[in-house]
């Protein structure tokens, strides 16, 4: 029956198993990982280094992550707080909420004259007021076209032809 391998062979056969596959970069380290723990196998120690390798990888990329989104997050806040900055003006003028500011002359600071809210109802207001003068409008024409095709209507419009000769042959009417 064959002697059971040494330890130090075990350690030459998964070194040089590790080198053909990752390189000799990776097979000291697996020697150097393995005589630092002496009381695990040499198979424990390759997988326990190849584990450890592997988080340490996992580590650095998580880490690399975590700066480029904090670097990310970092830049779209600062962007945004830019942005607004140079639609509303800095912070240290008027609200954002201001749509038309006072610019601050001769000893008398920045203040709002009117908000975007207000403004906003203004202009809501004057286009219902716009609308409402339309419909009006039409109804009144639409009436009036309306009252034209009926007996009453053509009744008036009788008498306003007459009432119109009368005023011409008095002269009021050219």
């Amino acid at each position: 029956m064959a002697a059971d391998p040494t330890r130090a062979e075990q350690l030459a056969y998964y070194a040089a198993a590790i080198k053909a596959k990752q390189g000799a970069t990776y097979a000291n380290g697996y020697l150097a990982w393995a005589s630092a723990h002496p009381t695990v196998s040499p198979l424990q120690a390759a997988r326990a280094y190849e584990l450890t390798v592997a988080l340490s990888g996992l580590k650095k990329g998580l880490t690399a992550a975590g700066t480029g989104v904090g670097t990310a997050t970092t830049q779209i806040v600062k962007g945004a707080a830019q942005g607004a900055e140079s639609l509303y003006g800095s912070p240290g003028g008027a609200s954002s909420a201001c749509a038309l500011q006072f610019p601050g002359i001769a000893g008398i600071g920045k203040f709002c004259i009117v908000s975007k809210t207000a403004l906003r109802a203004i202009v809501g207001g004057l286009v219902l007021g716009g609308a409402g003068a339309v419909g009006i409008t039409a109804a009144v024409v639409l009436a009036a076209y309306g009252l034209g095709h009926t007996k009453s209507g053509q009744a008036l419009q009788q008498s306003g032809a007459a009432v119109a000769k009368g005023a011409a042959a008095v002269g009021i009417i050219g």
